[in-house]
């Protein structure tokens, strides 16, 4: 016998979606005679699925209503002002949740008051401010403003709430449009999208960060819908994170945009196929970005405990020797590499040159692709570069911010003449910014560089492999651990001491630095 469909699913034009009645004692509370919500989806197991979380949501809703509903009547008599607080956060909590459209309505006057009385609430147009992330918009509203003012003077009963004068505020004056925007109070009622719109505004992620955490939301947000803060359960994170763990690996589905789409299709799809599925530290990634949106919530107290907490990618324990790890180039390798990229790209050519400033300087890719031409300066005789941050710039930590001589043997190659030759006041003036990074995309040109020229197919072999190269070399070396520290940009093993003075003069880091060659077998 065929499965009976929920009385609150239903079809449109090959989709499904939520529509529920609002019952008659709560629609003047709630702002609307009906739900209707689409489910984002075309299976019928999904949509029911998301159709019973959504039925729960609204079963919420509509007591809340009726318990903030009584509340009103029963103190109506108590003080007009008291009402009129009380109905503002009724309204705020309910119709908040019910999204922006809903929340834009008029509500009817207060309970008690006479006919032709003033309704002492007056909502003023909810300021916009629209968070795109991964292909959905999300609208935040500022909490509304009265547009009246209220006397002191309390009001023992409705007749006098109701002959009562209330001066009006001149709404004839052109309100300003360009005030700063003040985020609403997130409250339990609201969902997960108002919770990271929030959080994009007050926790000020980098640009980059906020694009991982959005991509990763949406993901979350395609299985479970758009839940209620409240209702946000460590059931929920963890049957995310094993359907997460199925997913396939991002370049075999780029193949078909189709199955790329939503999360259950792309599984099913890598199911359909065998296809490799993402690594044990990309699922954690994905759990990584509810943790942190949760605990934002914690901070604000919309919750008390973060359900991602401690919630990971399940790993079989496997030998240390098996591990996947970045690993340094040997010298025969490093060679090997240079050849290739000598014979692969001219002289004038950025990726040329990025290449030699990473291997004779242990930087960074990004610390290396951002300078500017402003960067290369001569301190005392020693041309140096200076590895900054700010005006775009960034850097991985405080202990990054360093002088680093120019090694003697780029200054034999030409670096400076490069240098010179800069159209645009950046040192790679070619490179084009690539998902927030200036190196991003020379990063896969240098991996294919590495696979296809070199003939070096190890994936642990990585452009930072350069840095753990240069490393080795400072030890072979033997330059001292505080030098060695200065020159790469690691936080100093004594902290104390290392947090005195300005540090090791230019003179002296090129002194411990001409004798470090990353292209020399120890």
């Amino acid at each position: 016998m065929p499965r009976r469909r929920s009385s609150f699913l239903t079809p449109y034009k090959g989709r499904w979606y939520f529509q529920r009645r609002v019952p008659a004692d709560v629609q003047d509370i709630i702002g609307c005679t009906r739900w209707r919500d689409a489910l984002g989806t075309s299976d019928f197991k999904v949509a029911e699925r998301r159709c019973r979380l959504r039925a729960v949501e609204t079963d919420e809703l509509i007591e809340q209503a009726r318990r903030r509903k009584a509340r009103l009547s029963n103190d109506i008599n108590e003080g007009r002002d008291s009402v009129v607080q009380r109905r503002s956060v009724a309204v705020d909590e309910i119709g908040r949740s019910q999204g922006s459209a809903r929340y834009r309505r008029e509500f009817g006057p207060l309970p008690g008051l006479a006919a032709g009385a003033t309704d002492p609430i007056g909502y003023a147009g909810p300021v916009n401010l629209t968070v795109a992330f991964g292909g959905w918009r999300i609208a935040s509203y500022r909490r509304p403003e009265p547009l009246h003012d209220f006397r002191e003077t309390g009001y023992a009963d409705e007749s006098a709430a109701a002959t009562a004068t209330i001066p009006a505020r001149d709404v004839s004056r052109p309100r300003n449009d360009n005030r700063s925007f003040r985020s609403p109070a997130v409250r339990p009622s609201e969902r997960l999208s108002g919770l990271y719109a929030r959080w994009r505004l007050e926790a000020h992620p980098s640009a980059e960060y906020a694009d991982k955490v959005a991509a990763h939301f949406r993901r979350f947000v395609e299985l479970h819908g758009d839940l209620a803060i409240s209702a946000l359960t460590r059931a929920h994170v963890e049957s995310f994170r094993d359907l997460i763990a199925e997913l396939p690996k991002t370049q075999y589905l780029r193949r078909n945009a189709a199955p790329y789409r939503s999360l259950e299709s792309a599984v099913t799809h890598g199911r359909r196929h065998g296809l490799p599925v993402i690594s044990a530290t990309t699922v954690d990634h994905y759990l990584s970005a509810m943790k942190t949106l949760a605990g934002f919530a914690v901070k604000l107290g919309l919750i008390e405990d973060n359900p991602a907490r401690g919630v990971r990618a399940h790993t079989g324990r496997r030998p240390y020797s098996e591990r996947q790890r970045r690993r340094p180039f040997t010298g025969s390798e490093l060679r090997r590499v240079a050849a290739a990229v000598d014979a692969t790209w001219p002289d004038d050519d950025d990726r040329r040159w990025l290449f030699w400033v990473g291997a004779y300087s242990g930087a960074r890719l990004e610390e290396i692709a951002q300078l500017d031409a402003a960067d290369i300066e001569n301190a005392g005789g020693v041309w140096v570069l200076q590895i900054r941050d700010g005006g775009g710039k960034k850097i991985k930590n405080y202990s990054s911010l360093r002088t680093v001589p120019v090694h003697p043997k780029l200054l034999e190659r030409g670096f400076l003449e490069f240098c010179a030759r800069s159209p645009n006041g950046r040192v790679f003036a070619a490179l084009k910014k690539y998902k927030h990074r200036w190196g991003g995309l020379y990063s896969r040109q240098f991996s294919e560089l590495l696979r296809n020229r070199a003939g070096l197919d190890d994936r642990r072999l990585v452009f930072h492999s350069l840095r753990h190269r240069f490393i080795d070399a400072c030890r072979n070396a033997e330059v001292p651990l505080d030098v060695a520290e200065r020159l790469t940009g690691h936080a100093p093993a004594n902290r104390v001491h290392g947090a005195y003075g300005l540090g090791h003069a230019p003179q002296t880091l090129l002194r411990h630095l001409a004798r470090v060659d990353p292209f020399a077998e120890p």
